[in-house]
């Protein structure tokens, strides 16, 4: 399960992989949570973006 916890961090199994694979590439980008047609179009038009589920 995934979620956004009290304090606004995204938390769960899948924010925990896909930090472990930011670590082990040393991102340092943050992570955010957008409506998925934002997020979509953004990944489209945008280096760097990519996108995965939350639920």
């Amino acid at each position: 399960m995934n979620f956004r916890s009290r304090d606004g961090a995204l938390t769960g199994f899948s924010v925990d992989i896909v930090k472990e694979m930011q670590k082990r590439v040393d991102d340092k980008s943050d992570i955010y949570m957008y409506p998925w047609k934002r997020a979509y179009n953004m990944a489209l038009k945008k280096p760097n973006v990519i996108l995965f589920t939350m639920s």
